[in-house]
């Protein structure tokens, strides 16, 4: 697992969506004292990885939320400029991540 992180952090792209999306897996992982734990209580190592993958999850979800205010707040500010009122020429059947 270790030389697989390693190269995903070795390509910049790569490293900063696995920052982003499983810092606290990497971190788990890169733990000294995890990797211990893997061979002397696997128990214990499987636990404690779902407690970190719960967390990236948690993180994941608030990067979502943040998003999507970003994302209404762009809509009503260009709303408010233009005089629009919803639905409006911003409103489209693109994907999510495309539109305001």
């Amino acid at each position: 697992m270790l030389s697989l992180i390693n190269t995903f952090q070795a390509n910049s792209l790569y490293n900063s969506v696995l920052q982003t999306e499983m810092a606290n897996v990497v971190s788990y992982f890169q733990n000294t004292t995890n990797q211990a734990l893997l061979s002397t209580n696997c128990t214990a190592f499987m636990t404690n990885l779902k407690t970190a993958k719960l967390a990236d999850k948690v993180a994941a979800q608030a990067r979502d939320q943040i998003a999507s205010d970003i994302r209404r707040q762009f809509k009503q500010a260009a709303l408010n400029a233009t005089g629009l009122k919803p639905p409006s020429e911003l409103d489209s059947s693109e994907s999510k991540e495309h539109r305001f």
